[in-house]
């Protein structure tokens, strides 16, 4: 059964990882010619464009990227549910303690898609600077990164902005209970 669980939720965190990449990638204005970007649109379409019609964009934002990402959490938690044959004896209780695991499970996935997005920039930007991918790499970690590289200065040519970042993010993941 673990194994079974196991599959099912790599598959659903995929997807999910793809409509937050979609979603954040639109919030930060990464260019998505590139052959990641045509990827995570060609793999992201079937739900999005669907879901645009009844969902509409705010402040710039494609809720429906999100909205996907949490919905492919949130089935995977109730696929979960009925593979470990639950029983549910408060449904009041249940529900709202439900959709704070999605949730919760939602921002530690946030957090993880950053870190390694700056994992991966800090160790190409060593190895092949000049690698296409790094464009989009840059583009899509620079939001987070601008802030610190303004307080952490460069040191003998060396950003440790990278470094600060993924402490804060993992100082963030240690708060969130594991859900």
């Amino acid at each position: 059964m673990q194994a079974l669980i196991f599959i099912f939720q790599n598959v659903f965190y995929f997807f999910a990882v793809l409509f937050l990449l979609r979603f954040f990638m639109q919030a930060f204005r990464v260019s998505f010619v590139t052959s990641i970007g045509q990827f995570i649109l060609k793999l992201t379409q079937f739900w999005v464009v669907p879901l645009r019609k009844m969902v509409p964009s705010f402040f710039n934002l494609d809720w429906a990227s999100l909205l996907g990402a949490l919905t492919m959490v949130l089935i995977f938690y109730v696929v979960r549910l009925f593979l470990q044959n639950t029983v549910i004896l408060n449904w009041q209780a249940f529900l709202g303690i439900f959709a704070l695991m999605v949730l919760i499970a939602l921002l530690r996935l946030i957090l993880n898609v950053f870190i390694f997005s700056i994992l991966l920039f800090a160790i190409m930007s060593w190895v092949n600077p000049m690698h296409p991918i790094m464009q989009t790499l840059c583009a899509f970690v620079r939001p987070i990164l601008k802030p610190i590289q303004r307080i952490v200065p460069v040191i003998s040519g060396i950003d440790l902005s990278p470094v600060v970042a993924l402490l804060v993010l993992q100082a963030l993941l240690l708060f969130l209970p594991n859900a």
